[in-house]
């Protein structure tokens, strides 16, 4: 079983992009550190270098960031820093700064990430990997010079100097998933490597560009003890999200809300990058890459003293909206703390100009106008054109089926109510049922308490939108419709009501029973009841 670190406080943070990556604007074909120390020679490489080096981060920066109420910080970290061939151009004099920035953030108290961004072969074939072009990680020696930087990194920060302010090593940032395979095998001796030096850092499986169902599988076979499934969610680069309404958009945000916290039961769930980009205007994707967007689009977009009133609003909203999204895991680290340009990616910026809230409170948004569509889902009846909508399957006589589907809508809705449990227990807010000492709190008992629950959640909640929200579920996971007659709905929303775990398969064969169905209805009076007075 995963055992996990963490709970109490949410991780609130900011990446130091560009610390040990410099940004790269020479010429077109420098585009990653390997050709600009290669297009340059070494010695002029190397002044360039230490000169971005040793102004693009300050000690002024990290204080500045502690006072902002933000508690971790993100720094890439590429392998050459620890090691690199004598064929490799690479400038390895970034160790030194990565030190003095980690003894700032021991200084000003905060906790620090370590993640390998760049590793030999490039993991994914991108700038911020060290060398944009063709992934070779898996060949070669380059899997076994990668496992030797985490022992070095790992022996490094877990000297007692380090040891209570590096608290989570990320072992490899964005694998695709053409490596995947690898990757699997290596996690699992990146993470014995760490094991042996050091039992209590967190370590951080990318599944940015994996499936989620897929890690977390294979994260639960094995016995990992302190991990999280780190998950990297940027919207400027989803074109279908960029072509959305406003309304769509902070629908599609406060989905993610519903997809961490489902799966924070089996792992510890974590956003590791995001950013308030709408567009990629400024090609961060690339240059071959970016979605079509009207002509008008990207015009003026980093020129922040003339946005509106209006717009700066929409920001803040975003940006609490993504925030409070991400809180239903262990927190998130927000792309980057400053930048040259692009602003939408400027940390600092956004706190100074105010469309990043400072505290908790300050996040703020008209949630009710967005968030009412999210359970209304008018595609997602019983006439959807779903592959399994075919009683020709005879899936309905399937009773094995039927229960294992009814146990992962079960604990996908749990999830939902440990969530808000913990929120809830976490702010310390008054709510009866917690001072009364129950523990089986109820979704019911907790969303009559609105003011006190997450944005992303306050919508009052009955048998209806519970309906609704496991439709969505089961077309998004492909699962036949047979199980969702409102009878099925009563008997899991009426389950969730009355019991604290999650039930055994031969239980489940009960409950879409006929013999069942006179302990359900009775219960679904009691239900009712309790609807009506919260409703």
């Amino acid at each position: 079983a995963i055992q996990y670190a963490h709970k109490s406080e949410k991780i609130r943070g900011v990446n130091l992009g560009g610390c040990l990556f410099k940004q790269f604007k020479l010429q077109d074909q420098v585009v990653d550190e390997f050709t600009f120390t290669k297009f340059l020679g070494h010695d002029e490489a190397k002044r360039q270098l230490h000169d971005h080096w040793s102004s693009w981060v300050t000690e002024q920066d990290i204080k500045k960031l502690a006072s902002y109420g933000l508690n971790h910080l993100r720094i890439p970290v590429g392998y050459w820093s620890f090691e690199k061939k004598s064929t490799e151009p690479f400038i390895m004099d970034g160790f030194h700064y990565l030190l003095k920035a980690v003894r700032w953030a021991k200084k000003y108290g905060m906790k620090v990430i370590i993640d390998l961004h760049g590793a030999p072969g490039s993991q994914n074939g991108f700038d911020n990997s060290g060398k944009r072009g063709p992934i070779e990680w898996q060949t070669g020696d380059n899997i076994q010079r990668t496992l030797n930087v985490i022992k070095n990194i790992t022996e490094t920060f877990s000297r007692p100097e380090f040891r209570n302010t590096v608290t989570i090593i990320g072992v490899l940032n964005e694998p695709k998933s053409l490596v995947k395979n690898q990757y699997n095998k290596y996690f699992k001796e990146a993470y014995k490597i760490i094991r042996d030096k050091n039992n209590d850092i967190l370590i951080l499986y990318d599944s940015t560009f994996l499936q989620v169902d897929d890690s977390i599988k294979f994260l639960e076979s094995f016995e990992f003890k302190k991990i999280a499934l780190d998950t990297h969610i940027y919207n400027a680069f989803n074109c279908n999200f960029v072509s959305m309404s406003i309304s769509d958009q902070f629908t599609n945000v406060c989905s993610n809300y519903y997809n961490i916290s489902s799966t924070s039961q089996d792992v510890l769930r974590f956003v590791g990058e995001w950013s308030l980009a709408t567009t990629d205007c400024t090609w961060l994707w690339g240059y071959s890459s970016r979605c079509n967007y009207p002509s008008n689009t990207c015009q003026a977009q980093d020129d922040y003293l003339n946005w509106t009133s209006e717009y700066k609003s929409f920001l803040k909203q975003y940006a609490s909206a993504q925030m409070d999204a991400y809180e239903a895991g262990i927190g998130w680290i927000f792309w980057t703390f400053k930048t040259e340009s692009s602003v939408h990616w400027n940390f600092a910026l956004g706190i100074e100009q105010g469309w990043i809230p400072l505290t908790y409170k300050q996040r703020t948004y008209d949630y009710q106008s967005f968030i009412n569509d999210y359970y209304v889902y008018d595609s997602y009846t019983d006439s959807y054109d779903n592959p399994h909508n075919n009683k020709s399957d005879n899936l309905e006589n399937n009773e094995s089926s039927q229960a294992e589907t009814v146990i992962r809508i079960i604990k996908y809705a749990k999830g939902l109510t440990s969530s808000l449990k913990k929120h809830l227990t976490t702010r310390k807010e008054k709510v009866p049922e917690l001072d009364k000492g129950k523990s089986n709190i109820t979704i019911v008992d907790m969303l009559k308490n609105q003011s006190s629950v997450n944005n992303c959640s306050r919508e009052s909640f009955n048998l209806t939108h519970f309906k609704n929200l496991i439709k969505h579920w089961i077309v998004k996971h492909n699962q036949p419709f047979y199980i969702i007659e409102d009878d099925d709905f009563k008997k899991i929303f009426l389950y969730l009501e009355t019991n604290a775990i999650v039930p055994s398969a031969d239980l489940v064969r009960r409950h879409i029973t006929n013999d069942f169905k006179k302990e359900c209805n009775k219960l679904y009076k009691k239900l009712q009841k309790s609807l009506k007075n919260f409703q």
